[in-house]
Formats: C-alpha cells, sequence, structure tokens
C-alpha cells in the first residue's frame, strides 16, 4: 500500500512495509494510504539519489516509523537507518553474511533470506 508522510501533500510507493496494530489510512487523490508504518523497505534502482535523499526526508517525518532500509539490488548491500529518541541512526550493512536487526518488530532478517535466488554478477 501507498504511504503518507506529513513532509509530502501526496504519498510514496514502498516495496514492503510493516504496521503493528491497527492500520491507519487516510485517502489521498481517492487512494487508501497507510499513515502509520513502523518500517519500510525500500529496493534501490540503478539510479537510487532520489530514494536516498527525497524520499529518505519523507520517511523520516512520520512519526510511527522506527526503522526503514534501502535495499541494494546488484549486491548483498542494505542501509539500515533507526530511529533512536530523535534522531536516525545509520548503519550500513554489507555481504550475504549480514542480518539485519529490525528491533521495533523483534525480528532479524538475514541477507541470505532477502537476496534467496539472486545471482550476482
Amino acid at each position: 500500500m501507498t504511504i503518507k508522510s506529513p513532509k509530502s501533500l501526496y504519498y510514496v510507493y514502498p516495496d514492503a512495509s510493516v504496521v503493528c496494530g491497527q492500520i491507519e489510512v487516510v485517502k489521498v487523490l481517492g487512494v487508501e494510504t497507510i499513515t502509520n508504518p513502523i518500517v519500510v523497505f525500500e529496493v534501490l534502482s540503478n539510479e537510487p539519489e532520489y530514494d536516498l535523499n527525497e524520499k529518505r526526508l519523507i520517511y523520516q517525518a512520520i512519526p510511527s516509523l522506527r526503522e526503514y532500509i534501502f535495499l541494494w539490488q546488484d549486491e548483498p548491500k542494505v542501509i539500515h537507518y533507526r530511529r533512536e529518541s530523535d534522531n536516525w541512526i545509520v548503519k550500513d550493512l554489507l555481504g550475504i553474511s549480514a542480518v539485519i536487526d529490525l528491533s521495533s518488530i523483534n525480528v532479524d532478517l538475514s541477507f541470505t533470506e532477502i537476496y534467496d535466488g539472486v545471482i550476482f554478477s
């Protein structure tokens, strides 16, 4: 589903998101849009500047958001943002043996699970 941020007039399309508890939605241009994600995942395109810069700021403005993850599609690489108090902690993870600690939902997500079936050049 789409996600609405207070930072944007419209909505954004994450590749995946997690909501805990009741889903809160608003209609934006006739589309039901989530306002309370806890975790958001984005698979980066070959030109990731928009996602890594503008979209990052849109996500950071969502009060409920605790973690968001940018994943590369051509190598086992992730940038993991975690909100701690009013600060965002950034962690770069690289290599197929890495594990993402999604503490907000009490899940460890391994790169071998994420990239299962992907053949890197």
